[in-house]
């Protein structure tokens, strides 16, 4: 697989300031997405569903392939990349996965549909008025990152739904992980994106779908009692695999957090195991410094250069695995 040109336009401005005769114009009203790994034919067929959405949504998509706020990735190409190369290729932007094998265009539409939707960019768009909704970007001329210089130094906002959805199974798996005994859990995506996670047998079955939903997409999958992945699963590490379902609870509260989690100390137990799950640079570089001694969420986020979520996604998932634990500050210290 040529990766060299996924590498350049990744590493591309996510949406240049358009100029003319010198000056900057303003953003323009929608969001951009980046195709990556898409054939021509496939490309127009995308664009045209891209385009359907858009008018459901009330916001407009312009895609192009050197920039975006927003990557496509074409279903067969991220099969064949590593999960460390396609962080690299994200940069922290949400990830849309495009099965170009499906049967039909409407079948295309309601795939990327349930997919963007939910985004937080979007729904972050969608709030805003309409003459004030546009592509974000970072500003080439000052050097300046627009979203990790805005002082922000807060946890990831969190709505009910999500933690409703989202908090009962967190702890079923931490339950399950401390506790080998406990019954299978059943859990699912959407028809055919299952998985069974079996503490006892420390093991996941689950469907290839679902493996690019948890890893690629990062989401969270629904309790599903009774659902069993189809003929074609695959089987992976339990511990692996609550690995990757922690990275994609970072929007939830954080496991056993107390009062102002995000200004409390947190050390590694177990972080140097880290290694075992994951290569991507600033995970690695967040358990290297837990690892160093007792640090706060805040104080990580600023030292490693991350995120809010990246920050969060880390963590919650050192906690689910027992790899670091809160250092709780005794109630009377402070009269003494």
């Amino acid at each position: 697989m040529d990766t060299s040109a996924i590498w350049q336009g990744s590493t591309a401005r996510r949406h240049p300031i358009e100029t003319v005769a010198g000056h900057r114009m303003a953003a323009p009203r929608g969001l951009v997405v980046q195709r990556l790994g898409l054939a021509e034919r496939d490309a127009a067929a995308a664009e045209s569903a891209l385009h359907r959405v858009g008018e459901r949504l009330g916001l407009r998509f312009q895609v192009r392939h050197d920039a975006g706020d927003i990557v496509l990735l074409g279903g067969s190409l991220a099969r064949r990349m590593s999960k460390e190369l396609i962080d690299a290729v994200r940069q922290d932007r949400p990830l849309v996965v495009l099965d170009t094998t499906v049967a039909s265009s409407d079948a295309m539409e309601m795939s990327l549909w349930q997919q963007i939707e939910p985004l937080a960019l979007v729904r972050q768009q969608l709030d805003r008025p309409a003459d004030l909704r546009g592509s974000r970007w970072m500003d080439p001329h000052t050097g300046a990152d627009s979203v990790f210089d805005t002082g922000l130094d807060a946890p990831q906002s969190t709505d009910a739904a999500s933690v409703s959805d989202g908090a009962p199974l967190l702890l079923k798996l931490m339950h399950g992980a401390r506790a080998p005994f406990s019954p299978v859990l059943s859990v699912s995506y959407r028809p055919g994106m299952h998985l069974r996670v079996d503490f006892q047998r420390r093991q996941v079955v689950l469907d290839p779908e679902a493996l690019v939903q948890l890893r690629l997409q990062q989401a969270l999958p629904q309790v599903n009692d009774g659902a069993r992945p189809g003929p074609q699963a695959v089987v992976r590490d339990l511990d692996a695999t609550l690995w990757d379902l922690g990275i994609a609870a970072g929007r939830l509260p954080l496991i056993g957090a107390p009062d102002d989690g995000w200004h409390a100390l947190l050390r590694g137990t177990g972080a140097e195991q880290v290694v075992r799950y994951t290569r991507v640079p600033h995970e690695l570089d967040i358990a290297r410094r837990l690892l160093g001694g007792p640090a706060t969420p805040a104080a990580l986020r600023r030292l490693s250069r991350v995120s809010p979520l990246q920050l969060r996604s880390v963590v919650q998932a050192c906690l689910l695995l027992d790899l670091v634990e809160w250092v709780r500050v005794p109630s009377n210290l402070g009269a003494m």
